[in-house]
């Protein structure tokens, strides 16, 4: 599984679907702004953003990544001759872990990059503005107490990452039965759509993986919370993915 799992990676990060997803987010947060622009403060305009609906689209470029790997495989045989060498719950585990990962790692450097833009032109934060204060009173707050900037936005990024993390696996599960990838793609948007519009308070949804909300009174709680509610989804995927694959190569 290691020579394999190597493999993937260097799979993963050779190919430019992964560079371009980056990218992608670093745009979504600017598409997000919408008209306003960026904020007095990175701080401002990295909240503001993530208020914004544009944030959403970042889920279809964390998805673009690595998800359409089972269509790939399949369109060219790809995975009946990897199975040669490892076994299918093997070959499934490999892909689903990274197609996760991968969703997270976009999120995170996509994120960067937009903070990276912004510290060429804006402060930090300024300290009257609403955002700060919100920042302050949030979940990781004692990160912006001690002007840890980066490390609250990347943190930050790292929750929505494990929540775009798990629609792409949805993503990755929806592409085993239809072989239209624009469809597998735009997938993870209309399935974070649905989870915020749901009429009821539901666990799994992208305001539940926001800090700034205050969900817990304790950092590890919030941290933890996010964590349970991106991998059980994932695991599940994960084992749908597995029947449906050895169905696959059974035929």
């Amino acid at each position: 599984m290691n020579k394999g799992f190597g493999a993937e990676i260097g799979r993963l990060t050779g190919s430019w679907q992964l560079y371009v997803s980056v990218l992608g987010v670093a745009a979504a947060f600017f598409f997000s702004l919408e008209r306003g622009g960026l904020k007095p403060g990175i701080l401002d305009s990295f909240i503001a953003a993530l208020i914004g609906s544009g944030i959403h689209l970042a889920a279809i470029f964390c998805a673009f990544a690595f998800a359409p790997v089972f269509c790939e495989d399949f369109e060219h045989g790809y995975c009946y001759y990897t199975m040669i060498r490892e076994s299918p719950k093997r070959y499934v585990i490999t892909k689903a872990l990274l197609i996760y990962l991968s969703s997270v790692l976009v999120m995170v450097a996509g994120t960067a990059v937009f903070l990276g833009v912004c510290a060429g032109r804006l402060p930090w934060t300024v300290r009257e503005d609403s955002a700060y204060r919100l920042a302050l009173r949030s979940n990781y707050g004692i990160l912006v107490a001690n002007k840890r900037y980066v490390g609250y936005c990347l943190l930050y990024a790292l929750q929505i990452g494990m929540y775009f993390g798990s629609l792409a696996l949805a993503a990755a599960f929806l592409s085993l039965f239809s072989v239209n990838r624009m469809l597998v793609l735009i997938f993870p948007l209309f399935l974070d759509q649905l989870l915020t519009e749901l009429p009821t308070r539901n666990a799994m949804s992208y305001t539940c993986f926001t800090p700034f909300l205050k969900h817990f009174r304790a950092d590890w709680q919030m941290l933890l919370y996010a964590a349970l509610w991106s991998l059980l989804p994932a695991l599940l995927l994960t084992v749908g993915i597995y029947a449906k694959v050895k169905r696959k190569i059974m035929r």
